[in-house]
């Protein structure tokens, strides 16, 4: 279970910082917002699993 949440988290990493690289100034364009929601989609995945996997199996500890 750890490794897939590891693999996960580093392929969210690698979007997170070519966006922010790609947008250090403009952030006024149509594939900007594009782009926004290629990055959060995959974070609000991920915070839901934590909350329905992660969490679940901390509580049971």
């Amino acid at each position: 279970m750890t490794g897939e949440f590891s693999s996960e988290m580093e392929s969210i990493s690698k979007v997170a910082i070519n966006f922010f690289n790609k947008y250090k100034t403009d952030s006024k364009s149509l594939e900007f917002a594009a782009d926004l929601g290629k990055l959060i989609a995959p974070l609000r995945s991920r915070a839901q699993k934590e909350e329905n996997i992660l969490y679940k199996a901390f509580d049971e500890i």
